[in-house]
């Protein structure tokens, strides 16, 4: 795929799938090959697949210590702050 051009939505999907169990970068584009030729797409590349994973996974942590201050925050009695703060 070439560089700069977006993600299709389809392997964006399967990514995030994919993902879901935190293998390596380079694992989970191999087990993009069945996909695409599924999907009768060419493959991206690892670097675009590799750079789209880091975002995600970055994003997922941000979302689990959010979840984890806020049921934190809730045990203790006290509005979820944290939560809100994440609203602004």
């Amino acid at each position: 795929m070439p560089s700069g051009r977006p993600l299709d939505r389809d392997f964006v999907a399967a990514l995030r799938l994919l993902d879901a169990v935190d293998l390596p970068y380079a694992e989970v584009w191999r087990k993009l090959g069945p996909i695409s030729g599924n999907l009768k797409k060419p493959r991206p590349g690892y670097s675009c697949v590799r750079r789209f994973l880091i975002e995600e996974r970055r994003h997922k942590i941000a979302r689990m210590a959010l979840a984890n201050a806020m049921l934190d925050e809730t045990m203790r009695g006290m509005a979820p702050w944290s939560f809100l703060r994440a609203l602004r």
